[in-house]
């Protein structure tokens, strides 16, 4: 991996308008979870922890942020394709870094760059709830949150702080996966937007064609949801990481075609 390609990359995904954008959607999502956070006995449950987007369903900051995410990360990524043969840098860029690299890099800096804005959100909420509440231990007793007992639920009471490197794990990677998707289909279809569109629609769209056929555990929020995954069989769990594997992987064999078709061009 070329770090100059990624730093550059980077650069132009994050700074100026887009960086602000970003910046303004984690400032509406944590006010809004702030606000609506309406848990029973919240207010004697002194600890930051239960009080962090994803332990449950509790605040509509929460829904809004994980319902909006594919949209959201799509924007840091997907688009890389599409620009740079917007404005004629296809050429130039395969001159200075290679046409094997090019592609290659691509994949990983969208990657990286969809896990970095779907993770920043989440990051900028728990700085805001760390300076407001103390970093103690969630009161399971105040807390009122149905929990299965097993290694998810010791650590959020004995371990709060995995729980939260957890699910910024998790997001990192889902995000990442939903700015790749929109970057392979971009390699296809040419359609305005599309490629910033096709994560949101093609995940609720495959939940509820799924759904229909009597598979629920694929929705990728059940993996966003301490609540969700403390309450899932391994089965379900199983099945949910399958899924998501499958769909980044049919991402990158639409990659790899196109991949293998620009070096086949060459020759």
């Amino acid at each position: 991996m070329d770090y100059r390609y990624l730093r550059k990359d980077l650069k132009r995904l994050f700074i100026q308008k887009n960086g602000l954008i970003l910046l303004l959607y984690s400032i509406g999502i944590t006010l809004l979870h702030f606000l609506t956070f309406n848990r029973t006995n919240y207010m004697y449950e002194p600890s930051v922890f239960a009080r962090l987007m994803g332990i449950d369903h509790t605040s509509y900051g929460t829904e809004i942020y994980f319902l909006t995410l594919p949209l959201i990360v799509s924007f840091y990524g997907a688009g890389l394709y599409r620009e740079d043969l917007k404005w004629n840098l296809i050429l130039k860029q395969e001159v200075r870094w290679g046409r094997k690299n090019y592609y290659k890099q691509q994949w990983i800096t969208a990657f990286i760059s969809g896990g970095l804005a779907g993770t920043f959100t989440y990051f900028f909420h728990a700085v805001f709830l760390f300076l407001i509440y103390p970093m103690c231990l969630p009161d399971v007793l105040q807390d009122q949150i149905s929990m299965n007992p097993g290694l998810i639920y010791y650590l959020y009471t004995n371990h709060p702080l995995l729980i939260l490197i957890l699910l910024m794990s998790i997001i990192f990677v889902l995000s990442g996966i939903f700015s790749c998707m929109g970057l392979a289909v971009s390699y296809w279809i040419s359609a305005r937007y599309f490629e910033f569109l096709f994560p949101f629609l093609s995940s609720y769209l495959l939940v509820n064609v799924f759904a229909v056929l009597g598979v629920w555990w694929i929705d990728y929020k059940y993996l966003l949801y301490i609540f969700d995954l403390t309450l899932s069989s391994s089965a379900e769990l199983t099945q949910l990481l399958l899924f998501w594997l499958a769909i980044f992987l049919l991402s990158f064999f639409s990659f790899y075609l196109k991949y293998k078709g620009s070096l086949r061009d060459v020759n």
